[in-house]
């Protein structure tokens, strides 16, 4: 028996099990239902990954007006309607009425829209995990909805163990190669290779507090001896350039 067949059983019938996500919402249209701090929360959540933000809300605290009024969210009055959902790609039921909270999730099941219910999780389409963001850098922590208290705890252990700017710089120099091996036309086995090998190595690098300088050397010789391993041909000059930071 495989494991995957004893996770099948294991969670066959019991509460709700989610599939974790990160998604691309920079332009996208999103709905935030609640103008208190629970809809504040999840506004800001939007503005922040670049989405298209509307609200509405009976009630509107002073930091969201102070956002509508810079025109970084658009108000869409305070009676909610159901064609307010059209079009979205996400809404989020963020009210303190909970019948409206399950209308509007109701809506959005029918219309095939994903619809978080901030008073009845189990009718929500997903759920937002406790999240640590520092620059691109993002590690979220799920329980199914079983206790977000708990992984808002196991956020807070995990970001206190990432507390180094080191991770920064080496993202953008990981993310600068991708792009430069992507285009040479190597098969993704050969890809793969490269990328895995490459992450050890800035891990490696990081938890040994290793200087920048040092660091990059180790890196640069260890991408092209891979890339040798695989028979990669590059620009030499261009290549070079990748390590000019």
């Amino acid at each position: 028996m495989s494991s995957h067949d004893v996770t099948d059983r294991r969670y066959q019938g019991s509460s709700t099990i989610y599939y974790p996500v990160m998604l691309k919402l920079k332009g996208k249209d999103c709905l935030v239902v609640g103008g208190g701090s629970v809809g504040e929360r999840k506004v800001r959540m939007l503005l922040e990954v670049g989405a298209e933000v509307y609200l509405i809300a009976k009630d509107v605290n002073q930091n969201l007006k102070k956002l509508i009024s810079d025109g970084n969210v658009r108000y869409l009055g305070k009676e909610f309607h159901r064609e307010a959902i059209t079009g979205k790609w996400l809404v989020f039921a963020a009210t303190s009425d909970r019948k409206l909270n399950k209308r509007i999730a109701k809506f959005c099941c029918e219309s095939g829209i994903f619809c978080n219910c901030a008073t009845d999780p189990e009718l929500s389409s997903f759920v937002v995990p406790a999240s640590h963001r520092s620059g691109r850098l993002v590690v979220s922590v799920g329980t199914s909805a079983a206790s977000p208290a708990l992984a808002a705890k196991i956020r807070d252990f995990v970001a206190d163990m990432l507390q180094t700017g080191q991770w920064h710089f080496y993202l953008a120099q990981l993310e600068r190669i991708r792009h430069f091996i992507q285009k040479l036309g190597l098969s993704s086995e050969a890809n793969q290779k490269v990328f895995r090998f490459l992450a050890e190595v800035v891990y490696s690098c990081v938890r040994k507090q290793a200087e920048r300088s040092k660091s990059l050397i180790i890196l640069k010789d260890s991408c092209e001896k891979l890339l040798k391993e695989v028979g990669a041909e590059y620009p030499a000059d261009e290549w070079e350039k990748l390590w000019k930071v």
